[in-house]
């Protein structure tokens, strides 16, 4: 699939959102991933930002302004967008 876009919590059953962030990244690294964490951890947004992030959100997410980035985002690329939710 031509997907120019992922979706990723920080609380996922099987393993933490940064190393799905940090997998997701190592395949495909032109892939934008929104990173949603209900615990702002100061050290975690650093490490999701080193990892290549597009936007690190804390819960309740602003829905205008992610509605916003990944309208842009996928816009500029002409690609859909994959949710992924537990």
């Amino acid at each position: 699939k031509n997907i120019g876009g992922v979706v990723v919590d920080e609380n996922l059953p099987d393993l933490s959102g940064l190393t799905l962030v940090t997998l997701l990244k190592r395949m495909k690294p032109e892939v934008e991933i929104i990173f949603t964490t209900a615990c702002h951890d100061p050290q975690k947004e650093i490490d999701a930002r080193l990892v290549g992030i597009l936007y690190y959100g804390v819960k309740p997410v602003d829905w205008p302004l992610l509605g916003q980035i990944v309208e842009r985002t996928l816009t500029k690329q002409n690609k859909t967008l994959l949710l992924s939710n537990h």
